[in-house]
């Protein structure tokens, strides 16, 4: 069945911790998936995993043709 009471975002999240040494950054590979509901969209799962440091904006892994 088709919905449009869902949607899949995968992004490149930067997190930024304030440390004594200095401002220490990360990269994650991160999907969200929201559900929407009478009250509006909500986030019902985070999943990121760590990502090179030099990962950019647009350089997320290819998607394979086949999912299973």
């Amino acid at each position: 069945m088709l919905s449009m009471m869902c949607a899949v975002h995968v992004l490149v999240e930067q997190v930024a911790v304030r440390t004594r040494e200095g401002t220490q950054f990360a990269n994650c590979y991160a999907t969200n998936i929201y559900h929407k509901g009478p009250t509006g969209w909500r986030m019902v799962m985070h999943h990121s995993s760590p990502a090179p440091t030099e990962a950019g904006v647009l350089d997320l892994p290819a998607v394979p043709a086949m999912r299973h």
